[in-house]
């Protein structure tokens, strides 16, 4: 019995269990925004929609995914620019979607709690942002 409580000892000591640093966010709206095909020029923000969609955010694998309507699955390439002023901070990371296709996604966290934060999906013609509320 010793040896058993031994053995269980220096397993626990010495080997590593890695947990996966996974952060899960539940939205509560989600807005879109299209960029004139002619002008060039982004248009005004759609209306907010309500929506209850889990984001996963899977640091080990260098991936986000949306569980939206239709999933969607975006492949970290590279951690673009990062920002900071008196309302909030932004980190953009550079991604390949599932269709190869390259887009940038930025979380926006709110200094003022009670603003939650929000995450930004943008392509070059396209845009929309989830709102993830604060008490998540």
């Amino acid at each position: 019995m010793k040896k058993l409580f031994v053995l269980l000892f220096v397993l626990f000591c010495f080997v590593q269990i890695n947990y996966a640093d996974v952060t899960k966010l539940r939205t509560s709206g989600v807005a879109t925004q299209y960029k004139n095909e002619y002008s060039g020029v982004w248009g005004d923000w759609g209306a907010w929609e309500d929506c209850n969609v889990l984001i996963v955010i899977d640091e080990d694998r260098d991936r986000i995914t949306i569980y939206s309507q239709r999933t969607q699955e975006y492949d970290i390439i590279g951690i673009g620019q990062e920002e900071e002023d008196y309302e909030s901070s932004s980190l953009t990371f550079d991604c390949v979607d599932e269709e190869g296709i390259r887009c940038s996604l930025t979380i926006r966290v709110y200094n003022n709690n009670s603003l939650g934060s929000q995450l930004y999906v943008n392509y070059n013609d396209i845009r929309w942002v989830y709102s993830i509320p604060s008490n998540y």
